[in-house]
């Protein structure tokens, strides 16, 4: 009867840590068909909003070309059209960008990227910005340097991270974008001569919400963060040798 009692306990703590293990299973497929449904609808929502964009963009190159058509534009006026033009032309390919990475074109290891070329476009879009037009921005790359990421997302992050940049020095200052080398990696930096972060809101600032500014939304960070991570990194703040602040994430490099 004791043997009976024993064999039995012991079939039921197998069978109880089978059943366990079976939950923690069901668990795991679980979240992953949740996180797989989230990102489906947010990849439809992103084909939304690029869908949209396109739209309102077909309204804006039309009035740009019926503007060009006037005879009396000259000087100042022909260059703010270029530069409307210029700017509707980016917001297009981010818009085809956003599109193509809704539909999960862009693969999972990311693509071959020229960071000279990403940092040329995102300096050319940036000093057309109306609240950059005083700032003084430069940029630093040691030698040609390649990485694997998603085009669409590292471009996201770098303006998202300058136009930030922009704002800590209020319109007037440094920004600076930097790309080093180090071993597999490539670190991406974007620097201010801002007022820095205090070491206790480095982590506040990547919540969703939070914000010191009067008219923040506490939304462009959470991008930023977001990007990062969908492009396998890590990104932190630390001090500048400029006296703000420095935003940072490393890249795997592209040897190809």
């Amino acid at each position: 009867m004791v043997v009976t009692a024993i064999a039995l306990f012991v079939f039921a703590l197998v069978l109880l840590k089978r059943i366990a293990r079976n939950e923690e299973v069901i668990l795991r497929q679980q979240r992953a068909l949740i996180s797989a449904e989230k990102r489906a609808m947010a990849g439809l929502l992103a084909c939304s909003v690029a869908h949209d964009i396109r739209n309102i963009l077909g309204v804006m190159d039309f009035n740009i070309a019926e503007i060009r058509n006037d005879a009396n534009l000259e000087g100042a006026n022909v260059r703010a059209i270029e530069e409307m033009a210029s700017a509707v032309d980016k917001i297009k390919q981010m818009s085809i960008r956003l599109m193509r990475d809704g539909r999960g074109a862009a693969c999972a290891e990311g693509e071959d990227v020229d960071l000279g070329v990403v940092f040329c476009e995102i300096m050319s879009f940036i000093r057309s910005h109306e609240a950059a037009r005083h700032c003084d921005f430069s940029t630093r790359i040691t030698g040609p340097l390649r990485v694997k990421a998603k085009p669409a997302l590292l471009y996201r992050a770098l303006v998202n991270l300058v136009l930030n940049g922009v704002q800590a020095i209020e319109g007037i200052g440094k920004v600076e974008l930097r790309a080093i080398r180090k071993d597999e990696c490539v670190i991406l930096e974007v620097h201010d001569s801002g007022p820095g972060v205090n070491p206790e809101d480095r982590e506040e600032i990547f919540k969703p919400f939070y914000t010191t500014k009067e008219d923040g939304n506490g939304l462009g960070l959470v991008s930023v963060k977001a990007c990062v991570r969908e492009l396998g990194g890590k990104i932190e703040v630390i001090d500048s040798d400029f006296g703000g602040a420095c935003f940072r994430f490393l890249l795997p490099v592209s040897d190809s």
